[in-house]
């Protein structure tokens, strides 16, 4: 889902054709410490933070929480 790049070989080794995803939200990260650490490093995080790391937490939280929800609890 990032708009650079040469995409995905779905499948290699068979066709070595390269696909991508007609919705593209996540920028490419620059490459290199200094680069990174610049205005366009952090509109990347941000896509990143976005499109990434806010859905992966949400999914961790949820298993956790029905994890917890569906376990059986010791009586007393």
């Amino acid at each position: 889902m990032t708009d650079g790049g040469l995409g995905v070989a779905f499948f290699a080794p068979f066709d070595n054709h390269r696909y991508f995803l007609p919705w593209r939200p996540i920028h490419v990260s620059p490459i290199g410490f200094g680069r990174f650490f610049t205005e366009r490093g952090l509109a990347v995080m941000k896509t990143e933070l976005l499109w990434v790391w806010f859905p992966v937490g949400l999914l961790t939280a949820a298993a956790w929480f029905f994890r917890h929800l569906c376990s059986p609890r010791p009586r007393t």
